[in-house]
């Protein structure tokens, strides 16, 4: 079933003034319900853009945005039950906590609802679980206390209190070190296998996606370019060179090795899937050889 339709999207900032810039030109997709979508391109391809679409933040013209069904562009349609379903996480997340402690932030979206305060509570525990935050540590510590690796989950716990169908995050290791961004990539990888929550993840590290993702989109100067899964995606070096994007370090090895006249399959986006692959290619070999 899909859950996200985007039919030939188009967006101008400031348009009818000297200052226009299109940033979205005739983008069409669409996202199956559970699928983990990754969407990758350089800075100003359009990335942030089109995922403020998917909520609302910015309404469609021209062009369609279906969520669930709903036109986010039809009039009267209620953009407030529109954002319940989707959650988007922004860049740096932790610079929005403005609550006193860690429970009362995640607490906000929830209450905004006019939840009954048990609910609230219940949603609160079950967020910080979902993320990997202690309740009884953590729920009365101020948010000024904890490490910018805890900071972003609280940010991802408020947007999963309120239950979303879809969870959308731009750049959401952007700033960490590499312990923190390991933490957040496996709290969202495991988000995703739990509870089959539709993610869309924007990012400019290759290598994360390629582990991550079911599919990608690559976005350039407002266009999307390429689709699909990330081995063939990836396997397209020459035309990522171009658009100015690199491919997953393993994937470079690979076509290397090819290059020097290996018979190595190419689609590999991962260490161990690499590994066989050079394996079979070193045995194929050794039996030309003999």
């Amino acid at each position: 079933m899909k859950i996200i339709e985007v039919r030939n999207l188009t967006y101008t900032y400031q348009p009818e003034s000297p200052l226009a810039v299109t940033a979205l030109r005739g983008i069409t997709f669409s996202v199956e319900e559970g699928e983990f979508i990754g969407i990758i391109g350089q800075t100003g391809s359009g990335k942030s853009t089109l995922v403020q679409h998917l909520n609302g933040l910015i309404r469609p013209a021209p062009g369609q945005v279906l969520i669930d069904g709903v036109d986010l562009g039809a009039k009267g349609t209620d953009l407030r039950a529109v954002r319940s379903k989707v959650g988007l996480v922004f860049q740096y997340p932790e610079n929005q906590i403005f609550e006193e402690t860690v429970a009362a932030d995640i607490a906000f979206g929830p209450r905004n609802l006019k939840l009954p305060e048990e609910e609230v509570e219940r949603r609160v525990r079950e967020a910080m679980e979902l993320v990997g935050l202690d309740y009884r540590a953590l729920a009365d510590r101020s948010p000024a206390e904890l490490s910018g690796g805890q900071l972003r989950r609280v940010a991802i716990a408020g947007v999963l209190a309120m239950r979303p169908k879809i969870l959308v995050l731009d750049e959401p290791t952007a700033g960490l070190d590499p312990r923190g961004r390991d933490e957040i990539l496996a709290r969202i990888r495991a988000l995703h296998d739990s509870l089959r929550l539709t993610t869309i993840l924007v990012s400019h590290n290759m290598e994360e996606v390629a582990r991550l993702v079911d599919r990608l989109l690559v976005l350039h100067e407002g266009r999307l370019i390429l689709e699909g899964p990330p081995g063939q995606v990836f396997s397209q070096v020459e035309t990522l060179r171009r658009l100015g994007l690199g491919v997953p370090q393993v994937t470079q090895v690979l076509h290397g090795l090819k290059e020097r006249g290996w018979p190595v399959r190419t689609e590999a986006t991962d260490v161990p899937e690499a590994a066989r692959c050079i394996l079979e290619a070193w045995r194929k070999r050794m039996c030309s050889k003999t």
